[in-house]
């Protein structure tokens, strides 16, 4: 051995290898940093990695049959060996080794330094302490199992949103990349994020192989990576050393005890954890698929009724349920609320819970329970897109339109691609008389979601707050159509609203209408025309109407139409301050923006 280390020494190979390693890192770093800037994808880099690791072997063979010389290159057995030919050569390699490594510092700091400062586009810088967890991929081979690998994902996710002062972009932005071969750098420009979490998931029987790695969006860098191969039972612990990794690696606190478990064992069971992943993935689809994310969270509270995040879970499905007319509403709300605060019994800190809670209390009108158990969701978890949205839900309906403003402002920055969150954004502004604002926000969710039947309503409506009547008639016309609705119907009201000689022609069609930005609301929608028709008492008898006939779950609902503007006529009077006291919005809130 010690004659192989010296032959190595004399021919110069060991010097070549640290030559070829300097040459390799360099090329990565160039590649890492460069490639983004010509939209090239995240697998050319992986390419030149490999490149770089098999050509390995074969330059230390090379190195060992040529050596560099004053003349050339030559073959080692042609060349006379001297001290001094040893010399000079290695000094090359030596200035060449130098050179590359201070080239790929230079490169480092420039990314640390003056890169990673860079802007969106927009002229708004993206924090460092910023991540996307990307859907995990399906390496089992079985597609019916993706929501085994999607339900960790959201459990990922969801721990690093407790982390406050990172941000942690909402789970329909994130998925909604899921299966697209998108360039990551884009990724982190449409979701304003710096960091990219991506993994895969595989399962064989009960055994588990996670592998996760943490990516710089800006520059491909991969900041961290690791593989675990654990049993069914250890998934909590794996997702929590991920999120703590997270964390650990952008440099953010955790807060409170950093000892606590961002991930805690929710359960024992690897059955009851695995409906609750599958419910996970049936309530995010919403309609008929809430029925069976019910039953998926019921039999996994049945196998462990000590699962506090599955009667969480549960609370959440049976809320949903009388918003698409599969639950009555009182006793579904009844089950919602026993189920929250059995999560909340089992666990305190449990933000999901008290999200639950608050949007039972809030259905039922109770705004000042509702408003304080969101407050205590968004303590435990600020970084939670869906309670900052159902909070400005909240806030909305009370008239605090700058507060509710504010919510979904944060909402949509967490959430950007998702419609619902920008939808609630731009309602809050018309409701704040602010139509330009409300108009621009509608537009970003019809460009991201034409079929959003409430986005172009309300883009509509805000046309019509606005006076643009031409395009609130088109808008109008193109969102009736698609709800299978007369379109002639709706424009006949906005030319009543646009000339007086034409409004009572369109009040005889008001009592065609029992519909609202897509929802069925009956008497409100006949109140909403007549106020803007100039039949105002008419318009105050078919709000009353409306109120005795509405369910718990419709009078919250139809509270966000009665801070349009288009109550703006009726607004002072004592009967319509009447029905907003029986829908418990406080005095002060009465009030228009705009009075």
């Amino acid at each position: 051995m010690p004659s192989l280390f010296a032959e190595l020494k004399r021919r110069n190979v060991l010097r070549a290898a640290a030559f070829y390693a300097a040459a390799g890192w360099l090329l990565v770093q160039v590649a890492t940093q460069v490639f983004p800037f010509f939209d090239m994808p995240n697998w050319t880099v992986r390419w030149i990695v490999i490149a770089v690791l098999i050509g390995f072997p074969f330059a230390m063979v090379f190195a060992w049959f040529y050596e560099f010389t004053p003349q050339g290159l030559k073959r080692e057995s042609e060349i006379e060996h001297s001290p001094s030919i040893e010399r000079i050569t290695g000094k090359k390699v030596d200035r060449w080794i130098i050179a590359m490594l201070a080239f790929a510092v230079v490169l480092l700091l420039t990314n640390n330094y003056i890169l990673r400062t860079r802007g969106t586009g927009a002229g708004e810088a993206v924090s460092t302490k910023s991540i996307a967890v990307l859907p995990f991929v399906n390496m089992s081979g079985d597609a019916q199992t993706d929501y085994f690998s999607d339900g960790i994902t959201d459990e990922i996710l969801n721990a690093l949103a407790q982390i406050p002062g990172l941000k942690v972009a909402g789970r329909t932005s994130a998925f909604a990349f899921k299966g697209k071969a998108q360039d990551l750098r884009k990724i982190g420009e449409t979701l304003g994020v710096a960091n990219v979490l991506e993994g895969s998931v595989q399962r064989s029987g009960d055994d588990v192989r996670i592998t996760a790695q943490l990516i710089d969006t800006r520059d491909g860098y991969h900041r961290w990576s690791q593989k675990y191969d654990r049993k069914l039972t250890s998934i909590f612990e794996v997702e929590d050393e991920i999120s703590k990794a997270i964390a650990k690696e952008l440099q953010v606190a955790l807060g409170g005890d950093v000892q606590a478990p961002l991930v805690k064992q929710a359960t024992g069971d690897p059955k009851a954890h695995e409906l609750y992943l599958k419910a996970l993935t049936q309530m995010s689809g919403r309609g008929a698929g809430l029925v069976t994310a019910t039953q998926s969270f019921e039999e996994a509270v049945a196998l462990d009724p000590g699962y506090a995040a599955g009667w969480a879970g549960l609370s959440q499905t049976y809320e949903l349920l009388p918003w698409y007319d599969l639950a009555p509403w009182l006793s579904s709300l009844a089950k919602a609320e026993a189920a929250a605060r059995r999560a909340l019994a089992l666990d305190p800190g449990l933000a999901e819970a008290h999200t639950a809670l608050a949007n039972v209390q809030r259905d039922r009108l109770d705004f000042v329970l509702a408003e304080k158990e969101y407050r205590q969701a968004l303590t435990l978890g600020p970084g939670s897109a869906e309670t900052r949205n159902q909070f400005a839900q909240l806030l909305g309906a009370l008239g605090r339109f700058e507060e509710a403003i504010e919510q979904a402002r944060v909402a949509v920055e967490l959430d950007p691609i998702a419609p619902a969150p920008r939808y609630i954004l731009g309602v809050s502004l018309s409701c704040a008389h602010r139509q330009a604002d409300a108009i621009a926000e509608f537009d970003k969710v019809m460009a991201k979601a034409p079929d959003f039947l409430f986005g172009r309503y309300h883009l509509a409506f805000a046309y019509l707050f606005d006076g643009n009547y031409a395009e609130a008639e088109g808008q109008a016309r193109g969102a009736a159509t698609a709800g299978g609705e007369d379109p002639d119907v709706i424009a006949t009201l906005i030319k009543g609203v646009a000339d007086p000689k034409a409004a009572p022609a369109a009040l005889k069609l008001t009592r065609d209408v029992h519909r609202l930005a897509g929802a069925e609301v009956g008497e409100l929608a006949v109140a909403f025309w007549e106020s803007l028709l100039g039949a105002h008492e008419q318009a105050l008898e078919s709000l009353q109407r409306w109120f005795d006939g509405a369910s718990v779950g419709q009078r919250f609902n139809g509270i966000r139409y009665l801070w349009l503007p288009a109550f703006d006529p009726v607004r002072a009077d004592p009967r319509f301050k009447d029905v907003l006291r029986a829908l418990n919005v406080p005095e002060q809130s009465a009030k228009s923006p705009a009075s």
